[in-house]
């Protein structure tokens, strides 16, 4: 501040008297506000870009007019207080450029732990293919299929149930349903635990729309340990949305390990809301 005072003097031309600075309030202020200026100059050019900062008030000490000079001792008290003002306003600068620099690393990094390599490319983990398990993580239950039917050779009777993942994939036209059934009758109970893949031909027919559909599967058979299941359905309209909630049921003739135990089912689709 004082070097500042020292080369306005000189540009002047102006000597202080004994006792005097040669500086009136118009010019002290003047001079806070330029020191302002360059100090936000040094803060830019030191730490980059910020937003632009609050003009620098008055300063709250009022120095006395004596015969248009200002009195050495309050010129002091004036540039004490132009000082501490100046300082606050650095502190508060660099405190809010080194928060704004924080949150750039910080955003950095999160960018980089979110890139991944995909065929030597880089590209953002949202946009890589997600692996089975992820992709099961993000399925969302479409539909629930209880059903009951008829196993023959033995003969037993079969409770269940299926769960319509959806698409396996974004784009792929088979969905993942996988299922539980119980059997009970001749011979020892049954369990079926399976993952099936389940494709869709479409509405076909008039009065009473069908959706015919193949699925092949594979799973956990307690009389065999390890089961190859397919099968071949179509799904009906019972109701139709005039008439309330509508309805859909199924009927599928089911083969486990090449159709070594053939099974035919009917049951419900109900919607998941």
């Amino acid at each position: 501040i004082r070097d500042e005072m020292e080369r306005e003097r000189a540009r002047r031309g102006v000597a202080p008297q004994p006792g005097q600075e040669a500086m009136g309030e118009a010019e002290m202020e003047l001079l806070e506000r330029r020191l302002a200026d360059r100090i936000d100059e040094v803060i830019t050019r030191r730490l980059g870009n910020q937003q632009p900062q609050q003009p620098v008030q008055p300063g709250v000490v009022v120095v006395p007019d004596r015969g248009g000079q200002a009195d050495a001792a309050a010129i002091e008290r004036r540039l004490n207080e132009m000082e501490r003002r100046l300082s606050q306003q650095v502190d508060e600068a660099v405190r809010r450029r080194t928060a704004e620099l924080e949150d750039e690393v910080e955003r950095l990094r999160d960018e980089e732990r979110e890139m991944v390599i995909v065929g030597g490319d880089t590209v953002m983990a949202a946009e890589r293919q997600p692996g089975i398990f992820q992709r099961f993580q993000q399925m969302d239950l479409r539909e629930t299929h209880p059903y009951i039917g008829v196993s023959f050779d033995p003969t037993q009777f079969v409770i269940g149930g299926r769960l319509n993942l959806g698409p396996v994939t974004p784009n792929s036209p088979f969905n993942l349903v996988p299922e539980l059934a119980f059997g009970i009758g001749e011979d020892d109970p049954t369990l079926l635990l399976a993952a099936n893949l389940q494709y869709n031909f479409g509405a076909i027919g008039g009065g009473i729309p069908l959706s015919p559909y193949v699925s092949v599967g594979g799973g956990l058979f307690s009389k065999t340990f390890l089961a190859v299941n397919a099968a071949v359905g179509t799904s009906v309209n019972l109701r139709d949305a005039g008439f309330g909630e509508p309805l859909r049921g199924f009927v599928e003739f089911q083969g486990l390990n090449l159709f070594n135990r053939q099974r035919l089912l009917v049951g419900l689709s109900i919607d998941t809301p």
